[in-house]
């Protein structure tokens, strides 16, 4: 019985490893962006949007002019989420796009319907420690690289506090001085996206806000962490627990 007590033991080890060997060379998704080159959104950056008249200071984000999305990616999901509570009386859209290689863009358009303009916002569950951005900007389909009247123009992924990616009808210019080009009453927002690494979605919250009035509580779509990785962590330790348990008989 102590031989194959032992050989039960070296064969639930050797899984272990296995699973631990796999968690880490566990291929990771093509970094191909939607619009060369690609805008990494790290934690504590700001893009704004490539205006030019006038010119915006920082780095510009990428604007997607063609007819339609590259064939590559499909859309998986839509909602429209209403607020909660708040103010104003706004609808946040949110698409999950797949692509061919199973990770995941999330578009979001604003909708204003309230008698205030909407400044900014922002969507929770972008943590930037589960995964990677690594393309964002505007979803112009059929128009060009210069801004349109509900352009968001400013995107920032904050450290700390409530994980977010945040978004704003204004940017400073050279100067330093804030460029408004708010969200009116009775308009809609271009598609705003954000194309990442993550295999996964679910839903989070979002907001907007204009001086004292906002709305808060809109559901959206969000990446998820990799599930995958989790699947496989969950099974070393399953396996590590079978061990323990089987040398305490």
């Amino acid at each position: 019985m102590t031989g194959k007590r032992r050989f039960v033991q070296a064969q639930t080890a050797f899984l272990s490893l296995l699973m631990g060997a796999l968690a880490l060379a566990w291929p990771l998704p093509a970094r191909g962006a939607l619009v060369p080159p690609g805008a990494d959104l790290l934690g504590g950056a700001a893009r704004r949007h490539p205006d030019p008249n006038p010119p915006l200071a920082g780095a510009a984000f990428n604007v997607y002019t063609a007819t339609d999305m590259p064939p590559a990616w499909t859309l998986v999901d839509a909602m429209s989420g209403v607020p909660g509570m708040g103010t104003m009386d706004v609808i946040v859209y949110s698409q999950a796009w797949e692509h061919d290689d199973g990770r995941f863009l999330f578009a979001y358009q604003i909708e204003n319907n309230s008698t205030a303009p909407v400044r900014r916002g922002n969507i929770a569950g972008f943590d930037a420690t589960a995964f990677e951005i690594i393309d964002c900007g505007v979803l112009d389909l059929a128009g060009t690289e210069a801004f349109d009247e509900g352009d968001v123009l400013q995107l920032s992924r904050p450290t700390g506090g409530n994980p977010q990616l945040a978004f704003a009808f204004e940017a400073p210019n050279d100067e330093g001085q804030m460029v408004e080009r708010l969200l009116e009453p009775g308009r809609t927002s271009s598609w705003f996206f954000a194309e990442t690494d993550a295999l996964a979605y679910t839903i989070d919250l979002s907001s907007v806000i204009d001086g004292g009035q906002s709305a808060d509580m809109m559901e959206v779509f969000v990446p998820a962490p990799e599930p995958a990785t989790i699947g496989l962590l969950a099974a070393g330790m399953a396996g590590m627990l079978l061990r323990r348990r089987r040398r305490a008989r």
